[in-house]
């Protein structure tokens, strides 16, 4: 398991990029959710476009701190508006 000094570091060196559109969603009570698209996705079209990169990270049990990707990729291929329905891996 990660240190949190090393959780930072991954998570500030994953969300640092030029020419994307990032959103951070952390409204659910278990996970935090990180997403990454062409700049400009942030609209209303845009969030419901399968164009994301969804990141999921946070503590579903008391021993494991998960940090997991929709479908278990980090491909630009999901719709951020769907991101607490998607599979994590």
């Amino acid at each position: 398991m990660p240190s949190d000094e090393a959780l930072d570091k991954h998570l500030r060196l994953r969300l640092t990029g030029k020419d994307q559109t990032i959103l951070v969603d952390t409204t659910d009570a278990t996970y935090n959710f990180y997403g990454w698209a062409p700049a400009g996705s942030n609209t209303v079209a845009g969030r419901a476009a399968a164009v994301w990169k969804i990141m999921r990270t946070g503590k579903p049990t008391t021993t494991a701190y998960a940090i997991e990707w929709a479908n278990g990729t980090p491909a630009y291929a999901f719709v951020w508006d769907n991101r607490a329905a998607l599979s994590y891996a």
